[in-house]
This record gives C-alpha cells, structure tokens and sequence, in this order.
C-alpha cells in the first residue's frame, strides 16, 4: 500500500469510537494493523474479514490474523473471495 493511502485510513481508524469494520483481501500494512489493534485496545468493536488463501492456496493473512486475534480482534473468513477491489471497512456503523 503506497504511503500517501495509509494515512488517511490510519486518521479515520483513530478517530473511531464505536465500531469498525475491516474486509480486506490481504492484510498486511504493519500502520494499518497497529491501528486497529490501538482502537480495540481503546474499546472500539472491532470486526475483521479476511480471505483466507489466494486460488493458488497461498495464505498472505496468517501473521495479520495472529496479531488481530491476540489483540481480542474478531476475525472471521470471507464466505467467498474477495476479489473485487475491495480494499476497507466501515468506521462506527453499527
């Protein structure tokens, strides 16, 4: 993820106060993950989706997943692959 995109996410995760919601299909920008564990920290409902192995079955979300689940994130696999350019959740929709 290019620096000049990961701030402005990073700004809206620290502004959350009640609820974000993360699908992504490989989670691994060390900012964007420390932020989101930060807010769960801080009290905010964290829920994560993650897609679990690319077709190849490569998996590029196990470390991501291990931080977020020790931190008290919910993590839950994606029913199905996400592969449409989703890239982030919703802050503080209930």
């Amino acid at each position: 993820m290019p620096d000049a995109t990961v701030a402005p996410l990073v700004a809206v995760v620290a502004a959350a106060t009640k609820s974000i919601r993360v699908k992504m299909f490989v989670f691994t920008e060390p900012t964007l993950l420390d932020a989101v564990i930060a807010a769960k920290k801080r009290g905010v409902d964290v829920r994560v989706m993650l897609n679990t192995a690319r077709r190849s079955g490569e998996s590029d979300n196990d470390e991501s997943r291990k931080l977020l689940e020790d931190a008290g994130v919910t993590v839950k696999d994606a029913a199905v692959t996400v592969g449409n350019g989703e890239r982030f959740g919703e802050p503080d929709r209930g």
